[in-house]
Protein backbone atom coordinates (compact mmCIF):
# COMPACT_ATOMS: atom_id res chain seq x y z
CA UNK A 1 0.00 0.00 0.00
CA UNK A 2 1.48 3.32 -1.03
CA UNK A 3 2.02 5.85 1.66
CA UNK A 4 0.20 9.18 1.58
CA UNK A 5 1.89 12.18 3.00
CA UNK A 6 0.16 14.61 5.32
CA UNK A 7 -0.32 17.30 2.65
CA UNK A 8 -2.03 14.89 0.25
CA UNK A 9 -4.27 13.65 3.04
CA UNK A 10 -5.27 17.21 4.02
CA UNK A 11 -5.92 18.12 0.38
CA UNK A 12 -8.13 15.05 -0.01
CA UNK A 13 -10.01 15.88 3.21
CA UNK A 14 -10.52 19.48 2.04
CA UNK A 15 -11.91 18.27 -1.29
CA UNK A 16 -14.30 15.85 0.44
CA UNK A 17 -15.50 18.59 2.81
CA UNK A 18 -15.96 20.99 -0.10
CA UNK A 19 -17.97 18.40 -2.03
CA UNK A 20 -20.06 17.74 1.07
CA UNK A 21 -20.84 21.45 1.50
CA UNK A 22 -21.68 21.76 -2.19
CA UNK A 23 -24.09 18.82 -1.95
CA UNK A 24 -25.69 20.29 1.17
CA UNK A 25 -26.24 23.57 -0.69
CA UNK A 26 -27.73 21.74 -3.69
CA UNK A 27 -30.03 19.79 -1.37
CA UNK A 28 -31.22 23.01 0.31
CA UNK A 29 -31.87 24.58 -3.09
CA UNK A 30 -33.80 21.48 -4.18
CA UNK A 31 -35.93 21.62 -1.02
CA UNK A 32 -36.63 25.32 -1.60
CA UNK A 33 -37.59 24.65 -5.23
CA UNK A 34 -39.91 21.88 -4.05
CA UNK A 35 -41.59 24.19 -1.51
CA UNK A 36 -41.91 26.91 -4.15
CA UNK A 37 -43.45 24.42 -6.60
CA UNK A 38 -45.95 23.31 -3.95
CA UNK A 39 -46.92 26.91 -3.23
CA UNK A 40 -47.26 27.67 -6.95
CA UNK A 41 -49.47 24.58 -7.30
CA UNK A 42 -51.72 25.77 -4.45
CA UNK A 43 -51.95 29.24 -6.02
CA UNK A 44 -52.73 27.72 -9.43
CA UNK A 45 -55.51 25.60 -7.95
CA UNK A 46 -56.89 28.64 -6.11
CA UNK A 47 -56.83 30.63 -9.37
CA UNK A 48 -58.61 27.84 -11.25
CA UNK A 49 -61.27 27.59 -8.55
CA UNK A 50 -61.68 31.38 -8.58
CA UNK A 51 -62.16 31.41 -12.34
CA UNK A 52 -64.58 28.47 -12.19
CA UNK A 53 -66.67 30.31 -9.61
CA UNK A 54 -66.43 33.52 -11.63
CA UNK A 55 -67.53 32.07 -14.95
CA UNK A 56 -69.87 29.24 -13.97
CA UNK A 57 -72.06 30.28 -11.07
CA UNK A 58 -74.79 27.62 -10.87
CA UNK A 59 -78.22 28.44 -9.46
CA UNK A 60 -78.77 26.29 -6.37
CA UNK A 61 -82.25 25.22 -5.39
CA UNK A 62 -82.71 24.97 -1.64
CA UNK A 63 -85.85 24.04 0.21
CA UNK A 64 -87.29 26.82 2.36
CA UNK A 65 -87.70 24.27 5.16
CA UNK A 66 -83.98 24.37 5.77
CA UNK A 67 -84.34 27.98 6.86
CA UNK A 68 -87.60 27.75 8.79
CA UNK A 69 -87.90 27.40 12.58
CA UNK A 70 -88.26 23.79 13.71
CA UNK A 71 -91.87 24.03 14.98
CA UNK A 72 -93.27 26.38 12.33
CA UNK A 73 -95.47 24.96 9.59
CA UNK A 74 -93.72 24.81 6.23
CA UNK A 75 -95.76 25.84 3.27
CA UNK A 76 -93.23 27.46 0.99
CA UNK A 77 -91.91 25.68 -2.12
CA UNK A 78 -88.22 25.37 -2.90
CA UNK A 79 -86.65 28.75 -3.57
CA UNK A 80 -83.88 29.17 -6.15
CA UNK A 81 -80.92 31.02 -4.67
CA UNK A 82 -79.28 33.47 -7.01
CA UNK A 83 -75.66 34.60 -6.64
CA UNK A 84 -75.26 37.83 -4.68
CA UNK A 85 -74.35 39.65 -7.88
CA UNK A 86 -75.69 38.61 -11.26
CA UNK A 87 -73.15 36.85 -13.41
CA UNK A 88 -72.88 38.69 -16.66
CA UNK A 89 -70.66 37.78 -19.55
CA UNK A 90 -67.57 39.93 -19.46
CA UNK A 91 -65.23 40.92 -22.21
CA UNK A 92 -61.93 39.22 -22.79
CA UNK A 93 -60.17 42.47 -21.91
CA UNK A 94 -61.95 42.66 -18.53
CA UNK A 95 -61.25 38.98 -17.85
CA UNK A 96 -57.56 39.55 -18.61
CA UNK A 97 -57.49 42.58 -16.32
CA UNK A 98 -59.04 40.56 -13.49
CA UNK A 99 -56.57 37.74 -14.12
CA UNK A 100 -53.60 40.14 -14.00
CA UNK A 101 -54.88 41.65 -10.75
CA UNK A 102 -55.34 38.17 -9.28
CA UNK A 103 -51.80 37.18 -10.31
CA UNK A 104 -50.35 40.36 -8.84
CA UNK A 105 -52.03 39.69 -5.50
CA UNK A 106 -51.01 36.00 -5.40
CA UNK A 107 -47.32 36.21 -6.27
Amino acid sequence: MPEVDKNQLEALRDRVEEDYRRLEDEYRRAEENYRRAEENYRLDIAAIEHLQRRFSGPVISVSASEYSPVNAPISKPAVPIQPSHPLEPISVVKANEEWEMFKAVHK
